[in-house]
């Protein structure tokens, strides 16, 4: 890190140390999100979310609102914000890059002008371009830290929970209990075509407990190009004795069982 040195009787300023002003905090909080991200170029800080806003069938199209993220790009945070865009297609992926502009143009003492701002923020779209991200593909800032938690542990400390599968889904549920937190860990998959025991639902669990804010899993991907539903981003809520699985389209666009295999996991803090 380059520090500046003050002292008193009228020091004089340079154009390098306004830049060395400017770059310091940038530079470290680069550092820190290259180490937190484990080295990942791309990644969002929060899960991706959207809410549907309109169907029109008369030219199939869907209308739906992003929620603000912020996308992380070689160490430097820019803000996604509050978009709406309409789909004409459910397996168009959508995706995510970074816009930059000048402005606050002025005239130097050499008399030539010379933009002296300079603005960068995300944006999303549904054309792929050079340097875009498809957002499906890109992990949250949670994804790539919890692993480095998980790993630490062995797996014979973990248990295997009694929990009731259904919709078809066989595997393993475990859990381990750590001093401040619980991990669950959820391996299963169906061969079931249809939601028979309801939309989503992967497993169900006895509970006395009063009602308690929703937890989430980690997000993954479901669902082939194929299928009647789409391929799309979930995470599995578990609450009021459930887990079920949730999307940024809702319930009834989901993937068939058999598209959609669960490994993920839970971190609950007590």
């Amino acid at each position: 890190m380059n520090k500046m040195l003050f002292s008193e009787g009228g020091q004089p300023l340079y154009i390098d140390d306004l830049k060395t002003l400017q770059e310091n905090p940038a530079n470290q909080m680069s550092a820190l999100l290259q180490v937190l991200g484990a080295n990942t170029s791309a990644f969002l800080l929060e899960r991706f979310q959207g809410e549907l806003k309109k169907l029109n069938e008369g030219d199939k199209t869907t209308t739906f609102q992003t929620k603000k993220n912020w996308l992380v790009l070689d160490g430097i945070i820019y803000e996604i914000k509050e978009t709406t865009l309409v789909a004409h297609s459910w397996n168009d992926p959508l995706y995510v890059g970074v816009r930059k502009s000048t402005s606050d143009v002025r005239t130097f003492e050499d008399g030539q002008e010379r933009a002296c701002r300079e603005t960068a923020e995300a944006f999303l779209t549904f054309e792929k371009t050079e340097g875009v991200f498809n957002v499906s593909e890109l992990k949250t800032l949670f994804d790539l830290i919890a692993p480095s938690i998980v790993i630490k542990l062995s797996e014979t400390e973990y248990k295997d929970m009694p929990w009731v599968l259904r919709n078809g889904y066989s595997g393993q549920i475990q859990s381990k209990v750590r001093s401040d937190y619980t991990i669950i860990k959820v391996d299963v998959q169906s061969e079931k075509s249809e939601w028979t025991d309801g939309p989503g639902v992967i497993f169900e669990y006895p509970t006395t407990r009063v009602p308690v804010p929703p937890i989430v899993s980690g997000a993954i991907v479901v669902g082939v190009s194929s299928d009647n539903g789409q391929e799309q981003v979930v995470h599995i809520q578990v609450l009021s004795g459930k887990g079920k699985l949730v999307g940024s389209l809702g319930t009834s666009s989901l993937p068939s069982p058999a598209n959609c295999p669960i490994n993920t996991y839970f971190i609950i803090p007590k």
